[in-house]
């Protein structure tokens, strides 16, 4: 195992160690290795998305969440997401997908609105 891997794989034992899922461990230890930058948005965070101070920030970060748990006035089944065309550097979009029925919709509108170096993150359970 190279230097690279070992922290992964401690963080993952230390969330198992904590009762967490092997799902929730790999979640949890890979968000640590993430980085984002400028205006983030997070789409389906829920009310209270833990796993923002994970992120390893580099210079101002804006975290946007996006969810109609929140009150949000949004089907992410056909709506389309209330930012402009290539304007967002950063895309979450965390334990969404599986519960989207038309997933290719959303996958469309959250790569319409990131810019052309930015970066999309994703994490799909199953």
């Amino acid at each position: 195992m190279d230097k690279t891997q070992r922290p992964k794989l401690l963080h993952i034992l230390k969330y198992l160690c904590w009762g967490k899922t092997v799902a929730r461990s790999f979640f949890n230890a890979t968000m640590h290795t993430v980085s984002v930058s400028g205006k983030v948005i997070d789409v389906g965070s829920g009310p209270r998305p833990y796993y923002h101070n994970f992120f390893e920030r580099r210079g101002v970060v804006d975290f946007v969440s996006m969810d109609p748990k929140l009150g949000d006035k949004i089907n992410f089944e056909k709506d389309k997401l209330p930012w402009k065309t290539d304007s967002i550097d950063t895309v979450l979009c965390m334990n969404v997908l599986e519960h989207i029925y038309n997933h290719n919709h959303l996958m469309q509108e959250m790569t319409r609105i990131l810019k052309p170096d930015g970066s999309f993150v994703m994490f799909v359970p199953f």
